[in-house]
């Protein structure tokens, strides 16, 4: 019988280590955890609060700017707020749901904060960049947002485009190979560029990495 509380511990007769039913193990002679694979899932959240707006030079837009009679967003590095371009908005009075959109026409490139890779982080099950994302409802298409990636200071850039973004907001996803993603120690660098959509917003609720920790 299952026990009631999660999967049962148990060591067997002359064994050294404690055994999880799912999959996992403690060995006490030597400290070494090899966690169940329901534990080995990693998430970061992305930041959209902290994002930064870049300009088309790859620079965080106004950021030479006085705050004397512009945006003080602009002037201070990019910072999003409900006048920038892309804006941070409400969705809802009641639903008091907060968001990133680009209007119809807008391909700003947006920044997150950098991701410093996590020591437990396991380069053998690459990375997934996800966003929480939709667009205004009409009869486009056209709605797609390239996530772009950077390994620490590496030129070279390992995104890709996601799935076309639904009306009705869900998951898009790209993920960045275990030969592209790094390891430990190192950082991470995210883009979110959205393509051509000249028909209607785009919009993004939350973003997050996935990963997959190292067993032990």
């Amino acid at each position: 019988m299952a026990a009631p509380y999660g999967p049962p511990v148990y060591r067997t007769q002359g064994a050294t280590a404690l055994v999880v039913d799912a999959g996992g193990t403690l060995d006490i002679t030597s400290g070494k955890v090899n966690l169940p694979g329901n534990l080995r899932k990693g998430f970061i959240p992305l930041d959209m609060f902290s994002a930064r707006i870049l300009s088309s030079g790859e620079n965080f837009i106004g950021a030479n700017f006085s705050a004397t009679g512009v945006s003080l967003g602009a002037s201070i590095g990019g910072l999003l707020h409900s006048g920038s371009v892309p804006a941070l908005v409400m969705n809802s009075t009641l639903q008091q749901a907060a968001m990133i959109s680009w209007a119809s026409g807008q391909t700003q490139a947006l920044a997150f904060p950098p991701v410093p890779i996590p020591p437990d982080f396991s380069s053998a099950g690459g990375l997934v960049i996800n966003a929480f994302a939709e667009r205004a409802s009409d009869n486009s298409s056209d709605n797609v947002i390239d996530m772009r990636f950077w390994n620490s200071t590496n030129a070279t850039e390992m995104g890709t485009t996601g799935a076309t973004i639904s009306t009705t907001p869900g998951r898009i996803s790209v993920t960045v190979s275990s030969a592209e993603s790094g390891r430990y120690p190192g950082v991470w660098n995210i883009q979110f560029v959205p393509g051509t959509h000249t028909n209607n917003a785009v919009r993004i609720f939350a973003a997050h990495l996935e990963y997959t920790r190292a067993s032990s």
